[in-house]
């Protein structure tokens, strides 16, 4: 276990959006300046046929956020859903990711996701803080693939750029040297260009009979220059076979590392934390992760680990919940979560939670939290 457990601490927590109904999935989080912040987030399950990404502003750390979104990404096409993620570059210009699934199916509700859809993702570019942005080209994607880009992008010590997804055929024939599973992509000219996704969780591995389908997933790059990662799997189903069947039992985190900027990789190991779209910050020398983590009881909820390695973590607190005092009310929460570090000891963190008092149908909004390490 970890032999320095710093001091966690809940500064202050804000709701950043309760006004667009069903908000949910925050897949990124940038700091702007000296003072502001800005997130994006969908308003359906999965990014659902239907589903638009809204891209909201605070201009005091989090404290308050804009009533208004400064921009809206959506279609008109029936069967499209759009999310986005959002990233800095070291050069300060802001990436915008659109996450744009084209579902095959008729079906505008949320089952359409279990019966395929294929997913693209166009890039834009802002140099002025995320007023404006214009179109950079697209991820390299297998036609026909269906996957998912976290919204970070991390830099190695060597200058590269990274930026975790993974992609799946689904329905669609395997493009030939494509990879599949769960990685990044790489740019080697400060994010104007990507190549294709690299592998970095090998799937199968030898100890498992089964492919582990590694997918959602978070790097951090360690004062050495090495770098550890997590990655979330859905692939055991030990609460039964229907893949629509939330499974609470296993389906834990899994980690690799490397030591030559991602060129290789070790072979994953498990974690006994049973975590979703995990979020992960070095903060001085700690390390933080949030997850969901579907091991909790009654329902699932947002949690926060620390390390003083990057490999081993303790649970040290959970979302604070705000609007329902504390109290995590809905297994709506914990599908994402974004972290962005202000300084060696705090960080922000955007989540979404639900609160039944709501009147949308999953009764879902967008709620933030100032974290302290100390």
């Amino acid at each position: 276990m970890a032999s320095d457990v710093p001091k966690f601490s809940v500064v202050r927590s804000s709701v950043v959006n309760d006004t667009i109904p069903d908000a949910m999935l925050p897949m990124g989080l940038v700091r702007v300046g000296e003072r502001s912040l800005l997130t994006v987030f969908c308003d359906g399950g999965d990014l659902m046929p239907g589903s638009k990404a809204y891209l909201f502003r605070s201009d005091d750390l989090g404290k308050t956020w804009k009533k208004e979104p400064e921009l809206v990404f959506g279609s008109d096409a029936p069967n499209i859903g759009m999310g986005a993620g959002l990233a800095a570059l070291p050069d300060g210009n802001l990436l915008l990711i659109e996450m744009v699934q084209t579902y095959h199916s008729n079906d505008q509700t949320w089952d359409a996701v279990f019966k395929g859809r294929s997913s693209s993702f166009p890039l834009k570019t802002s140099s002025d803080g995320g007023r404006t942005f214009q179109p950079s080209g697209s991820l390299p994607f297998p036609a026909g693939a269906n996957g998912g880009v976290m919204g970070t992008v991390v830099a190695l010590a060597n200058g590269d750029l990274i930026l975790p997804g993974y992609q799946y055929p689904g329905r669609s024939p395997k493009e030939e040297k494509a990879a599949y599973g769960s990685g990044f992509f790489r740019s080697q000219d400060g994010g104007k260009t990507w190549g294709k996704l690299e592998v970095s969780f090998q799937d199968p591995i030898p100890e498992r009979t089964h492919p582990m389908n590694f997918n959602e997933s978070t790097y951090v790059v360690r004062p050495d220059g090495s770098i550890v990662a997590y990655a979330r799997i859905d692939s055991e189903k030990l609460d039964g076979s229907d893949a629509r069947q939330w499974q609470s039992r296993g389906n834990n985190l899994w980690w690799v590392e490397s030591f030559d900027h991602g060129e290789t990789w070790s072979s994953p190991k498990e974690t006994s934390i049973g975590g979703i779209f995990p979020a992960m910050l070095r903060m001085g020398n700690h390390y933080l992760l949030a997850c969901g983590n579907r091991h909790e009881t009654p329902t699932r909820k947002v949690c926060f680990y620390t390390s003083d390695n990057g490999l081993d973590f303790q649970r040290v607190g959970y979302a604070p919940y705000q609007r329902t005092d504390g109290r995590c009310l809905s297994s709506a929460t914990g599908g994402s979560q974004c972290l962005v570090a202000l300084n060696e000891r705090e960080a922000y963190c955007i989540y979404y939670a639900a609160d039944s008092r709501l009147s949308s149908e999953h009764h879902t909004y967008i709620e933030g939290c100032l974290i302290r390490l100390d």
